[in-house]
């Protein structure tokens, strides 16, 4: 629940809803003011998990110049923004709630991304959150003031500074120390940052099926056994074949088979056969599958049990054989060299591997 009567201090356990309802607004903001915002953080004490807040969110954006503001102050106002003007130096200020009331449930600060008050809003949510015990001495100041000055919130804040000084100290020692200053992005976007496979299957005609699947993993199963794992969308021909016949091979993309990955994952076998560049393929040895002769690793799967979740298959895998480039001498599990299979990596786009770093261990000496 949010909102509180202005000038008054209430304060509330922590609730996981306030961060959903930061996460809402940051994207309201940014469909309104798009480049202009450089970053919006959910900042304060609503961010700061396991202490008590009250509830209003605090949001910090950071502009280029507060003179970039002007130009969305209507777009802003439409969508229940009020424009307070500046509220503290070098600092505008919004807020959102029930104006007859005289309730507010936001406040929206704007800052140049230049301005020491940016870092400050951002070092001191993360190394309250980083340092739970001295999260816990600002609770416990704040739960001394609110029962000292409940009704008149201009009492309240000063008496917080002193401590607030003290841990902003703190924290950009800390953050100098080499602790990373993250943002939060929303939930849409993903690092799948894997090695590229072409999927191989038998279509029902027995003619051959390739597909590139990026998100392929395994499974911990206990000694040097493990399953693989691969999660499929939609009603693709490939997913439909591994349904049906329960076997795959996945073969491993190297930089020199890109013209062929992006082949088959520019063309639908919808659309028919898969064959106007030229490829070879042959038979796994253990599991009849198709599998591309340009491939450097190649696994040959069957599947042991499949999860169906909303419109994707995650089938989870025995490897029944691993065939692999002659020319590599691989001793043990982890005695792989990437830079040898020469792989595609892939995050929504097509990366190489750089250069070997060294082994496990090498880095305690």
């Amino acid at each position: 629940m949010l909102g509180l009567k202005r000038g008054t201090v209430v304060l509330c356990p922590h609730e996981k809803e306030w961060e959903e309802a930061a996460q809402q607004t940051i994207s309201l903001l940014r469909s309104i003011l798009g480049d202009t915002a450089v970053d919006i953080q959910h900042v304060g004490s609503t961010a700061i998990r396991g202490i008590s807040a009250k509830p209003i969110l605090d949001l910090v954006v950071a502009v280029r110049s507060l003179e970039d503001i002007a130009p969305h102050a209507e777009a802003l106002a439409q969508n229940g923004f009020i424009d307070r003007g500046q509220d503290r130096p070098g600092q505008h200020l919004f807020v959102m709630g029930d104006l007859a009331a005289d309730t507010r449930t936001h406040h929206i600060h704007i800052v140049e991304y230049t301005d020491p008050a940016w870092k400050n809003y951002i070092n001191f949510r993360d190394y309250c959150n980083a340092h739970p015990a001295e999260a816990a001495r600002y609770d416990a100041l704040k739960r001394r003031l609110c029962a000292e000055h409940a009704d008149n919130r201009a009492l309240y804040t000063p008496g917080k500074q002193d401590l607030i000084n003290e841990l902003l100290e703190k924290a950009a020692a800390w953050r100098a120390s080499g602790a990373v200053c993250r943002k939060s992005v929303g939930t849409q976007f993903s690092m799948c940052v894997q090695p590229a496979f072409l999927i191989g299957t038998n279509n029902e005609d027995g003619t051959h099926n390739f597909a590139p699947i990026t998100w392929l993993s395994v499974t911990c199963e206990g000694g040097d056994d493990y399953l693989l794992v691969v999660s499929m969308f939609g009603t693709k021909r490939t997913r439909r074949n591994v349904e049906r016949e329960g076997v795959f091979s996945a073969n491993l993309v190297s930089t020199d088979m890109l013209p062929l990955m992006d082949y088959f994952g520019a063309h639908s076998a919808a659309d028919g056969p898969k064959d106007a560049v030229p490829y070879a393929v042959g038979r796994g040895q253990a599991v009849d599958v198709p599998v591309l002769e340009a491939s450097r690793w190649v696994y040959e799967c069957e599947v042991v049990q499949t999860v169906v979740t909303g419109a994707s298959a995650t089938f989870f895998c025995r490897i029944k054989n691993v065939q692999i480039d002659a020319r590599l001498d691989i001793k043990d599990t982890f005695a792989v060299d990437l830079t040898a299979l020469d792989p595609v990596i892939y995050s929504g786009k097509y990366h190489s591997v750089g250069r070997l770093l060294g082994d496990i261990g090498d880095f305690l000496k």
